[in-house]
């Protein structure tokens, strides 16, 4: 049977088992999905299947196999400059989970809420504030419609950490239909306290199989809350010749434990800087911005110990508390960091790139369908907290740029005491084809270089994934072939991502 007639044999099935309204394919399929900011080649798609509880995903898995049709799962498709919601292969059928969106529970004394894929930041947060629970979640700036779940399978970097470890539990759909639950979660049938007080359980610890990989369907996660704290940002104005002194010296104090929340390094042009910098007609500068959590006691020797580490790199060092912010007025960039290091997520963000670039700045924009906003490719390296490698990396970024004629925008965000995320991109002219082609020609060479150095993506878009793999020798990526084998004997699940093809 052709790959043809095995697709239209499952999306019969999936229709006689979920009902015709769960099941989009054609022309309207192709319209929903195939769009990208990024302006990838559109893969063809089989069709699109929307589950509404963990029984529907189980009994999609069941008829993939049973035909040999691939799935690929989406959480709410915010994959925004690293495919959005295409796969890496033809021939798949997306399997939209963005109604699978209850709020399952919130533990208000362990500090966690269970939710499914398809609930967005902008839902747990308005779900905690309406029921007056002194919690929030480790937002991103990707805005309100993002997935809480789908950005932290992906090792999403939040306003408080690397979000992935923020998961204490996963209930997963394997390739072979069976429920999987991680760690003590398999002890009970009910999402009581019991079972994410200690995430990892008797025995091996299985949740990290699920995050950056394609070796089953995530359904529903518990996902760690943190109590609401007053906060001090700063924000320090660094030339370049100072760059490398000012990130090994915010780095030690890491490592002190000094300082234990998200530590942001922008290049100056950044549009979500707003007006807060002046940088025209001058040479490139660097905004840091630091943000610390806890009762005064604890931040005044903070800001006194980093005006101690930093203060002769700056040019300029300044300290707000959200009541000077409330003071001035909610606004811009400041107001809209200071909501995102309190968990109210913010669509400042992509609303500053659409305003930078004259396009229309609706909150619910899709950036996927909307043609006239500026597209974008981005690289997303994971950099050692050292300055001289922050260093060698924007010289890598600066001289691809330079020799190709774009604009790049950059930063980087602490992950860890040891390492930083850097968010590199470049905007681009959609209607544009030759604008759309450089774009991509920089985003390989700049994967390409980067890796020839030894910086390894922390994440990595569905055009580039093949060379990354490739590059990563033979023991790690079959030992992940290798259990793809065990739990996904068919291969139906998403493939071609974070696992080498059989």
């Amino acid at each position: 049977m052709s790959d043809e007639e095995s697709g239209r044999s499952a999306v019969r099935d999936w229709r006689a088992e979920l009902g015709e309204e769960k099941v989009l394919v054609g022309k309207a399929c192709a319209k929903r999905y195939g769009p990208n900011v990024t302006e990838y080649p559109q893969r063809r798609l089989v069709g699109a299947l929307f589950p509404h509880d963990t029984r529907d995903v189980v009994q999609i898995v069941r008829i993939a196999n049973e035909h040999r049709v691939p799935l690929y799962p989406v959480s709410r498709g915010c994959n925004w400059g690293l495919g959005s919601k295409q796969p890496p292969v033809d021939d798949c059928a997306i399997v939209d989970l963005s109604n699978m969106d209850r709020i399952l529970g919130v533990d208000t004394d362990l500090h966690y809420a269970v939710v499914q894929p398809g609930v967005s930041q902008k839902a747990l947060f308005q779900h905690l504030r309406e029921h007056d629970i002194p919690l929030v979640l480790n937002v991103t700036g990707a805005g309100g419609q993002a997935s809480v779940l789908g950005n932290a399978l992906e090792r999403g970097v939040g306003m408080l950490g690397q979000r992935h470890r923020d998961v204490r539990g996963l209930e997963v759909v394997l390739g072979t239909g069976e429920v999987l639950r991680t760690g003590s979660w398999g002890y009970t049938d009910e999402q009581d306290a019991c079972s994410h007080h200690y995430p990892e359980g008797l025995g091996p610890d299985l949740m990290g199989l699920f995050m950056q990989s394609n070796l089953g369907i995530v359904t529903a996660a518990a996902v760690d809350l943190q109590p609401r704290q007053d906060v001090c940002l700063m924000l320090a104005e660094v030339s370049e010749l100072n760059l490398s002194s000012v990130v090994d010296a915010l780095a030690r104090l890491r490592a002190r434990q000094i300082l234990r929340d998200r530590i942001e390094i922008m290049a100056d042009d950044d549009p979500r800087l707003g007006s807060i910098v002046e940088q025209a007609g001058k040479a490139r500068t660097w905004q840091v911005w630091v943000a610390m959590h806890g009762p005064e006691s604890l931040l005044h020797p903070q800001r006194d110990l980093i005006e101690v580490a930093i203060g002769d790199f700056c040019q300029r060092l300044r300290f707000w508390r959200e009541d000077d912010v409330a003071a001035e007025g909610w606004t811009g960039a400041l107001g809209a960091r200071f909501d995102l290091v309190q968990g109210r997520p913010s669509d400042y963000s992509i609303e500053s790139m659409l305003r930078r670039y004259g396009a229309d700045e609706a909150a619910d924009a899709d950036l996927d369908h909307e043609q006239d906003a500026p597209g974008f490719v981005c690289v997303l390296p994971a950099v050692p907290l050292q300055g001289a490698k922050f260093q060698a990396v924007v010289a890598v970024v600066d001289e691809v740029s330079r020799e190709l004629g774009v604009d790049v925008f950059m930063s980087f965000a602490s992950v860890s005491s040891t390492a930083a995320e850097g968010f590199i991109r470049v905007p681009f002219d959609r209607n544009d084809p030759r604008a759309v082609a450089i774009a991509h020609r920089w985003n390989q060479e700049i994967h390409t270089r980067l890796l020839c150095s030894g910086t390894v993506p922390l994440r990595v878009n569905i055009e580039q994934l093949p060379e990354v793999i490739a590059s990563g020798g033979d023991t790690g990526w079959e030992t992940v072939r290798a259990i793809k084998k065990a739990l996904d004997p068919n291969d139906i699940l998403a493939p071609g991502r974070y696992c080498p093809p059989s």
